[in-house]
Protein backbone atom coordinates (compact mmCIF):
# COMPACT_ATOMS: atom_id res chain seq x y z
CA UNK A 1 0.00 0.00 0.00
CA UNK A 2 1.22 3.55 -1.08
CA UNK A 3 2.36 5.99 2.06
CA UNK A 4 -0.17 8.73 2.10
CA UNK A 5 3.43 10.94 2.51
CA UNK A 6 5.27 11.54 -0.35
CA UNK A 7 7.72 14.61 0.10
CA UNK A 8 9.61 15.81 -3.04
CA UNK A 9 12.29 18.47 -2.54
CA UNK A 10 12.86 20.57 -5.79
CA UNK A 11 16.11 22.71 -6.45
CA UNK A 12 14.17 24.79 -9.19
CA UNK A 13 17.43 26.83 -9.59
CA UNK A 14 21.06 27.00 -8.87
CA UNK A 15 21.28 30.56 -9.04
CA UNK A 16 21.26 32.86 -5.73
CA UNK A 17 21.29 36.39 -4.69
CA UNK A 18 23.55 36.06 -1.82
CA UNK A 19 26.37 34.16 -0.11
CA UNK A 20 25.83 32.95 3.23
CA UNK A 21 28.94 32.57 5.49
CA UNK A 22 28.43 28.88 6.12
CA UNK A 23 27.02 27.49 2.52
CA UNK A 24 29.01 25.07 1.68
CA UNK A 25 27.46 24.77 -2.03
CA UNK A 26 28.95 26.17 -5.26
CA UNK A 27 25.87 28.44 -6.56
CA UNK A 28 25.62 30.22 -10.22
CA UNK A 29 25.57 33.85 -10.03
CA UNK A 30 22.09 35.62 -11.04
CA UNK A 31 22.94 36.01 -14.65
CA UNK A 32 23.89 32.31 -15.19
CA UNK A 33 21.35 30.30 -17.47
CA UNK A 34 19.14 27.91 -16.00
CA UNK A 35 19.81 24.51 -16.05
CA UNK A 36 16.16 23.08 -16.50
CA UNK A 37 13.40 24.56 -18.14
CA UNK A 38 9.86 25.57 -17.11
CA UNK A 39 7.95 23.21 -19.07
CA UNK A 40 10.40 19.94 -17.50
CA UNK A 41 9.65 21.86 -13.94
CA UNK A 42 5.52 22.03 -14.60
CA UNK A 43 5.62 18.14 -16.09
CA UNK A 44 7.39 16.61 -12.98
CA UNK A 45 4.96 18.48 -11.16
CA UNK A 46 2.17 17.02 -12.65
CA UNK A 47 4.13 13.34 -12.76
CA UNK A 48 5.12 13.80 -8.95
CA UNK A 49 1.40 14.76 -7.96
CA UNK A 50 -0.14 11.53 -9.99
CA UNK A 51 3.20 9.62 -8.57
CA UNK A 52 0.72 10.37 -5.18
CA UNK A 53 3.42 13.16 -3.64
CA UNK A 54 1.94 15.01 -1.23
CA UNK A 55 3.85 17.33 0.05
CA UNK A 56 6.34 19.80 -2.22
CA UNK A 57 9.52 22.09 -0.68
CA UNK A 58 10.75 24.37 -4.08
CA UNK A 59 13.70 25.96 -3.08
CA UNK A 60 17.54 26.34 -4.52
CA UNK A 61 19.99 28.66 -4.45
CA UNK A 62 17.30 31.24 -4.28
CA UNK A 63 13.83 30.44 -6.18
CA UNK A 64 12.47 33.70 -5.71
CA UNK A 65 14.94 35.21 -8.36
CA UNK A 66 13.55 32.78 -10.76
CA UNK A 67 11.21 35.22 -13.20
CA UNK A 68 9.29 31.90 -14.74
CA UNK A 69 8.46 29.95 -11.20
CA UNK A 70 5.08 31.83 -10.60
CA UNK A 71 4.28 30.08 -14.13
CA UNK A 72 5.17 26.75 -13.38
CA UNK A 73 3.50 26.75 -9.59
CA UNK A 74 0.14 27.48 -11.64
CA UNK A 75 0.43 23.75 -12.27
CA UNK A 76 -0.53 22.92 -8.52
CA UNK A 77 -3.63 25.66 -8.48
CA UNK A 78 -5.83 22.07 -9.46
CA UNK A 79 -3.99 19.56 -7.74
CA UNK A 80 -6.32 18.88 -5.04
CA UNK A 81 -4.82 16.30 -3.62
CA UNK A 82 -1.45 17.71 -2.56
CA UNK A 83 -1.24 18.68 1.00
CA UNK A 84 1.69 21.02 1.45
CA UNK A 85 3.41 23.39 -0.43
CA UNK A 86 6.24 25.74 0.53
CA UNK A 87 8.58 27.85 -1.54
CA UNK A 88 12.00 28.44 0.93
CA UNK A 89 13.41 31.76 0.55
CA UNK A 90 16.30 34.27 1.98
CA UNK A 91 14.15 37.13 1.60
CA UNK A 92 16.48 39.29 -0.23
CA UNK A 93 14.20 40.08 -2.94
CA UNK A 94 10.41 40.84 -2.67
CA UNK A 95 8.75 38.38 -5.33
CA UNK A 96 5.10 39.05 -4.49
CA UNK A 97 4.03 37.24 -7.53
CA UNK A 98 5.74 33.86 -5.96
CA UNK A 99 4.17 34.17 -3.05
CA UNK A 100 0.64 34.53 -4.25
CA UNK A 101 1.30 31.75 -6.92
CA UNK A 102 1.98 29.25 -3.67
CA UNK A 103 -0.84 30.47 -1.85
CA UNK A 104 -3.32 29.89 -4.88
CA UNK A 105 -2.17 26.27 -4.83
CA UNK A 106 -4.63 23.67 -4.38
CA UNK A 107 -2.59 22.44 -1.31
CA UNK A 108 -4.22 22.25 2.24
CA UNK A 109 -1.42 23.70 3.37
CA UNK A 110 0.79 26.55 1.64
CA UNK A 111 3.96 28.45 3.03
CA UNK A 112 6.66 30.70 2.42
CA UNK A 113 9.67 29.75 4.30
CA UNK A 114 12.05 32.83 5.23
CA UNK A 115 15.13 31.62 6.52
CA UNK A 116 16.58 34.06 8.88
CA UNK A 117 18.71 32.87 11.78
CA UNK A 118 19.14 36.19 13.58
CA UNK A 119 17.88 39.41 14.53
CA UNK A 120 21.30 41.26 15.00
CA UNK A 121 23.09 42.77 12.23
CA UNK A 122 25.55 42.07 10.61
CA UNK A 123 24.61 38.37 10.19
CA UNK A 124 26.11 35.46 8.71
CA UNK A 125 22.99 35.61 5.74
CA UNK A 126 23.93 39.27 5.21
CA UNK A 127 19.96 40.13 5.75
CA UNK A 128 18.78 43.46 7.32
CA UNK A 129 16.63 42.11 9.96
CA UNK A 130 14.17 45.36 9.78
CA UNK A 131 13.56 45.14 6.22
CA UNK A 132 13.56 40.94 6.66
CA UNK A 133 10.76 41.30 9.77
CA UNK A 134 8.95 43.83 7.35
CA UNK A 135 8.37 41.60 4.24
CA UNK A 136 7.46 38.79 6.36
CA UNK A 137 5.00 40.90 7.94
CA UNK A 138 3.98 41.53 4.19
CA UNK A 139 3.59 38.03 3.50
CA UNK A 140 1.26 37.52 5.98
CA UNK A 141 -0.83 40.17 4.82
CA UNK A 142 -0.60 38.39 1.29
CA UNK A 143 -1.64 35.00 3.00
CA UNK A 144 -4.59 36.30 4.72
CA UNK A 145 -6.09 36.93 1.34
CA UNK A 146 -5.64 33.27 0.74
CA UNK A 147 -6.88 31.48 3.88
CA UNK A 148 -10.37 31.02 2.17
CA UNK A 149 -8.50 28.00 0.07
CA UNK A 150 -6.95 26.62 3.47
CA UNK A 151 -4.13 27.31 5.93
CA UNK A 152 -1.71 29.68 4.05
CA UNK A 153 0.80 31.48 6.37
CA UNK A 154 4.57 32.96 6.78
CA UNK A 155 7.23 30.14 8.54
CA UNK A 156 10.66 31.26 9.56
CA UNK A 157 13.22 28.63 9.24
CA UNK A 158 16.41 29.07 11.17
CA UNK A 159 19.99 27.54 11.49
CA UNK A 160 22.01 27.05 15.03
CA UNK A 161 25.38 27.96 14.87
CA UNK A 162 27.82 30.18 16.75
CA UNK A 163 25.85 33.35 15.77
CA UNK A 164 22.68 32.43 17.79
CA UNK A 165 23.56 29.49 19.17
CA UNK A 166 22.69 31.41 22.66
CA UNK A 167 19.31 32.95 21.52
CA UNK A 168 17.09 30.42 20.88
CA UNK A 169 14.59 30.91 23.10
CA UNK A 170 14.48 34.68 22.38
CA UNK A 171 14.34 34.12 18.74
CA UNK A 172 11.35 31.72 19.22
CA UNK A 173 9.35 34.15 21.02
CA UNK A 174 10.24 37.16 19.28
CA UNK A 175 8.35 35.37 16.56
CA UNK A 176 5.49 33.44 18.52
CA UNK A 177 4.52 36.51 19.38
CA UNK A 178 3.92 37.48 16.26
CA UNK A 179 1.38 34.31 15.22
CA UNK A 180 4.75 32.96 13.16
CA UNK A 181 6.20 29.96 13.37
CA UNK A 182 9.77 28.88 13.69
CA UNK A 183 11.69 25.60 12.69
CA UNK A 184 15.25 25.13 14.13
CA UNK A 185 18.01 23.01 12.84
CA UNK A 186 21.82 22.52 13.17
CA UNK A 187 24.17 23.76 10.13
CA UNK A 188 25.86 21.64 8.67
CA UNK A 189 28.36 20.13 8.17
CA UNK A 190 28.55 20.45 12.52
CA UNK A 191 31.31 19.34 14.44
CA UNK A 192 30.96 18.64 18.37
CA UNK A 193 34.55 19.42 19.62
CA UNK A 194 35.86 20.44 23.21
CA UNK A 195 37.52 23.54 22.15
CA UNK A 196 34.86 24.45 19.25
CA UNK A 197 35.28 27.57 17.62
CA UNK A 198 34.50 27.95 14.10
CA UNK A 199 30.54 28.63 12.95
CA UNK A 200 29.78 25.28 12.65
CA UNK A 201 31.88 23.75 16.20
CA UNK A 202 30.10 23.20 19.35
CA UNK A 203 31.09 21.91 22.15
CA UNK A 204 29.56 19.27 24.26
CA UNK A 205 28.39 21.77 26.68
CA UNK A 206 26.99 24.41 24.15
CA UNK A 207 24.99 20.78 22.89
CA UNK A 208 23.69 20.12 26.12
CA UNK A 209 22.63 24.29 25.97
CA UNK A 210 20.87 23.76 22.78
CA UNK A 211 19.16 20.86 24.52
CA UNK A 212 18.23 22.55 27.44
CA UNK A 213 16.67 26.14 25.95
CA UNK A 214 14.58 23.45 24.00
CA UNK A 215 13.48 22.15 27.01
CA UNK A 216 12.91 25.58 28.45
CA UNK A 217 10.45 26.57 25.05
CA UNK A 218 8.47 22.97 25.93
CA UNK A 219 7.80 24.15 29.12
CA UNK A 220 6.72 26.95 27.38
CA UNK A 221 4.09 25.95 25.32
CA UNK A 222 6.43 26.97 22.44
CA UNK A 223 7.99 23.45 21.40
CA UNK A 224 6.66 22.55 17.48
CA UNK A 225 6.54 19.23 16.11
CA UNK A 226 9.51 19.91 14.24
CA UNK A 227 11.59 21.29 16.78
CA UNK A 228 10.90 18.02 19.12
CA UNK A 229 12.24 16.44 16.54
CA UNK A 230 15.18 18.27 16.47
CA UNK A 231 15.76 17.42 20.04
CA UNK A 232 15.32 14.22 19.61
CA UNK A 233 18.34 14.06 16.83
CA UNK A 234 20.08 15.94 18.78
CA UNK A 235 20.34 13.67 21.94
CA UNK A 236 20.43 10.43 19.46
CA UNK A 237 23.09 11.85 17.03
CA UNK A 238 26.32 9.76 18.43
CA UNK A 239 24.42 6.65 18.74
CA UNK A 240 21.72 7.08 15.63
CA UNK A 241 24.20 4.81 13.29
CA UNK A 242 22.36 2.61 11.33
CA UNK A 243 19.53 2.77 13.17
CA UNK A 244 18.17 5.12 10.26
CA UNK A 245 18.79 2.72 7.60
CA UNK A 246 16.53 0.44 8.03
CA UNK A 247 13.41 3.21 9.10
CA UNK A 248 14.48 5.36 6.55
CA UNK A 249 12.09 6.01 3.35
CA UNK A 250 14.31 7.91 1.07
CA UNK A 251 13.68 7.50 -2.62
CA UNK A 252 10.43 5.99 -1.87
CA UNK A 253 8.15 8.74 0.42
CA UNK A 254 11.22 11.61 -0.19
CA UNK A 255 13.08 12.06 -3.55
CA UNK A 256 15.48 14.66 -4.39
CA UNK A 257 15.93 16.81 -7.77
CA UNK A 258 19.06 18.82 -8.00
CA UNK A 259 18.76 22.12 -10.29
CA UNK A 260 20.64 20.38 -13.08
CA UNK A 261 17.04 18.00 -13.40
CA UNK A 262 19.48 14.65 -11.83
CA UNK A 263 16.99 13.30 -9.23
CA UNK A 264 18.30 10.95 -6.39
CA UNK A 265 17.01 9.22 -3.77
CA UNK A 266 18.37 11.18 -0.75
CA UNK A 267 19.97 14.64 0.52
CA UNK A 268 23.27 12.48 1.03
CA UNK A 269 23.45 11.13 -2.48
CA UNK A 270 22.69 14.29 -4.44
CA UNK A 271 25.37 16.04 -2.49
CA UNK A 272 27.97 13.69 -2.71
CA UNK A 273 26.58 13.31 -6.35
CA UNK A 274 26.16 10.02 -6.56
CA UNK A 275 23.41 7.48 -6.71
CA UNK A 276 20.94 8.91 -9.60
CA UNK A 277 17.89 7.48 -11.54
CA UNK A 278 17.88 10.03 -14.15
CA UNK A 279 17.32 13.78 -15.36
CA UNK A 280 14.04 15.02 -15.76
CA UNK A 281 15.19 17.50 -18.82
CA UNK A 282 15.46 14.14 -20.87
CA UNK A 283 12.77 11.69 -19.28
CA UNK A 284 9.66 11.77 -17.59
CA UNK A 285 9.80 11.93 -13.98
CA UNK A 286 7.01 9.03 -13.44
CA UNK A 287 9.29 7.05 -15.25
CA UNK A 288 12.44 7.81 -13.19
CA UNK A 289 10.33 7.46 -10.01
CA UNK A 290 9.17 4.01 -10.72
CA UNK A 291 12.75 2.90 -11.23
CA UNK A 292 13.92 3.88 -7.92
CA UNK A 293 11.13 1.91 -5.81
CA UNK A 294 14.42 -0.85 -5.83
CA UNK A 295 16.36 1.54 -3.66
CA UNK A 296 17.64 0.30 -0.26
CA UNK A 297 20.01 2.54 2.31
CA UNK A 298 23.48 1.14 2.74
CA UNK A 299 25.30 3.90 3.84
CA UNK A 300 26.19 4.97 7.26
CA UNK A 301 23.87 7.88 8.93
CA UNK A 302 25.41 11.16 7.81
CA UNK A 303 24.64 15.07 8.75
CA UNK A 304 23.00 15.57 5.57
CA UNK A 305 20.33 12.50 6.74
CA UNK A 306 19.04 15.09 9.16
CA UNK A 307 16.22 16.12 6.53
CA UNK A 308 15.33 12.46 6.33
CA UNK A 309 15.32 11.78 9.76
CA UNK A 310 12.36 14.66 10.00
CA UNK A 311 11.10 13.46 6.69
CA UNK A 312 10.60 9.98 8.16
CA UNK A 313 9.24 11.31 11.82
CA UNK A 314 6.78 13.06 9.82
CA UNK A 315 5.71 9.86 7.82
CA UNK A 316 5.20 8.00 10.51
CA UNK A 317 3.09 10.72 11.99
CA UNK A 318 0.90 10.93 8.97
CA UNK A 319 0.40 7.05 9.04
CA UNK A 320 -0.43 7.76 13.02
CA UNK A 321 2.71 6.82 14.69
CA UNK A 322 3.85 9.81 16.26
CA UNK A 323 7.15 8.93 18.38
CA UNK A 324 8.45 12.05 19.16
Amino acid sequence: MDSKFKWLDFKVTNRCNNRCIYCGVIQDAPCTPEKVNGDSIKETIRDAVGAGFSHFAFLGGEPSIRVDLPECLETLATAKSVESAMVITNMLEFNESLYRAIFASAARHAQVVASIDNLSAPNYKHQDPVLTQQRIGAIASIANEYKYLGKREVHVHSVISRENLGGIIDHVSHFSGRQIDVSLALVEPFAIRSNARAFNEFSPAEIDGIVAQLDELERRGMLNWANKVLRRYIVEYRSIGASLRSECTAGHDHVVIESDGNVYPCLTESYRKGLRYGNIASERFGDIYRRMQGFRCESPFQQTCWDHYLWTKLDRLVGGHDDV
